[in-house]
């Protein structure tokens, strides 16, 4: 009988980003910033960084935004990022720059466009309008107008909810036929599934080795599959790259310009599991003169009848089987039906000469008897 097992990969709950926690090599150095764009909708560029306002009011107050030792925080996506009431004047009732819903959006603005900023200046106040309409302090500043009433920035925002988080990376692997397939494999994001992402599935056996399949991501679930016939566990590992950061940033300082700075790279998601090969299945031996297609006699009819007797055997013959009717008594034996061996065997010839001896001497006293009548 064919056998399939089936488990459900355990999925990691958080992105393994390819990114470190040091702050900025760029920073570090001090490069001062590059302001692109104007005003409240500006663009600050450091080496292969940006920032956007963090809703900070320094900028209007004159402060600049070449800080010398500020502090860069990076706090996880898909968290509530908090606002440093130290280093971010105005507004005091805003406790977080924002929500942990917005990050994502955030992170995948980044993700799309930051590179774009240097196109043109209309790049730059189009990304910073799209970043700063996910802050918390969105509508408490007055924004300049955009050269095309906002177009570019909404299609930046609509492209990135498109592939936002959060994440779901949900596949399961099943053994069948000789196969171990993972189905299900994809990302889902909270528009639904992502298209075009890079795809490892890692298979590893402990004495068939390693197997490893490269695909991507399509806009519906996909599956691969591996041949193993040896028995035993075949870990699966599943890895999807190419997704946006797990990290937002914001560079603080209480003299100067806050900032919402992600810093380049891309984040992977992975899921891991296990299936069991198991042992062949072996089939009892059939005896080389018994055809495999000759069915084996039921249980419940024990083969009581030799098979030398005829199978027209008379109804009137009761049947060996215990499971008789009761109301179909046994035949019970008699005498005459058995044989007895002659009583000669067991009295002696002299009792043949008895009978004879008797009427022989009822004769003579018959005859004495008469006698002794006529001499009277």
């Amino acid at each position: 009988m064919k056998t399939e097992r089936r488990r459900v990969v355990a999925a990691s709950t958080a992105l393994f980003a390819a990114l470190t926690l040091s702050a900025p090599a760029a920073l570090a150095a001090e490069e001062p910033w590059q302001i692109l764009g104007q005003g409240q909708l500006f663009v600050a560029k450091s080496g292969e960084y940006y920032g956007v306002c963090a809703g900070d009011d320094q900028l209007r107050k004159g402060a600049p935004v070449a800080p010398k030792d500020a502090s860069f925080n990076a706090y996880q996506v898909g968290q509530d990022t908090p606002r440093n009431a130290v280093t971010s004047i105005g507004n005091t009732d805003i406790k977080t720059v924002m929500s942990a819903d917005k990050t994502w959006i955030v992170a995948t603005l980044y993700h799309l466009y930051a590179n774009d900023v240097t196109k043109s200046e209309h790049h730059a106040k189009s990304f910073s309008y799209a970043v700063q309409s996910q802050l918390s302090s969105y509508g408490r500043f007055a924004i300049e107008g955009l050269e095309d009433g906002g177009e570019l920035a909404r299609q930046m925002i609509t492209e990135a909810e498109k592939i936002a988080g959060p994440y779901t990376l949900k596949p399961w692997v099943s053994y069948k036929d000789g196969l171990v397939k993972v189905e299900n494999l994809g990302v889902k994001g909270r528009s639904g599934w992502i298209k075009g992402l890079p795809v490892e599935v890692m298979f590893k056996h402990a004495s068939s080795g390693e197997v490893k399949k490269n695909l991507a991501t399509e806009s519906e679930p996909i599956s691969v599959e591996a041949e193993f016939a040896d028995p035993g566990d075949v870990s699966v590992r599943v890895k999807v790259s190419g997704l946006p950061a797990n990290e937002i940033n914001i560079w603080e300082h209480p003299k100067h310009q806050d900032l919402v700075v992600v810093k380049p790279g891309k984040s992977v998601l992975e899921a891991s599991g296990s299936v069991n090969v198991p042992q062949p299945s072996t089939q009892p031996t059939q005896p080389t003169t018994q055809p495999i297609t000759e069915p084996t006699p039921p249980a419940t009819t024990p083969p009581t009848q030799s098979q030398t007797e005829p199978t027209t055997q008379p109804v009137s013959e009761p049947p060996s089987q215990p499971t008789q009717p009761e109301s179909e008594p046994t035949p019970t034996p008699t005498t005459a039906a058995t044989e007895q061996p002659p009583t000669l065997a067991k009295t002696g010839v002299a009792t043949l000469f008895l009978p004879a001896f008797g009427f022989a001497c009822l004769g003579v006293g018959l005859v004495l008897f008469r006698r002794s009548e006529r001499k009277a």
